[in-house]
């Protein structure tokens, strides 16, 4: 069953600023592929080389691949305005 709702312009400019902001903060739980971590974390510098042995192998429901966690300062390179 569909819903159909309605939404005024600023309820949809204060949604899509959300999600915008969600994306440029670091989220401590937030589970990343560690694959793709990995292998960019292997362009980086040796000293950021070194989180790569202290990433979990961690799981998610309804998934086979492999996710991780990763510290803010991984996330700050990676992702972030460094």
């Amino acid at each position: 069953m569909k819903k159909i709702i309605k939404l005024t312009e600023e309820d949809l400019t204060q949604i899509v600023k959300k999600v915008i902001k969600e994306q440029y903060e670091y989220n401590p739980d937030r589970l990343y592929k560690k694959s793709s971590i990995v292998s960019r974390l292997r362009q980086e510098p040796k000293y950021l080389q070194k989180y790569i042995k202290g990433l979990p192998n961690l799981s998610k429901e309804g998934s086979d691949e492999v996710f991780t966690k990763i510290p803010q300062v991984i996330w700050q390179v990676l992702f972030g305005r460094y």
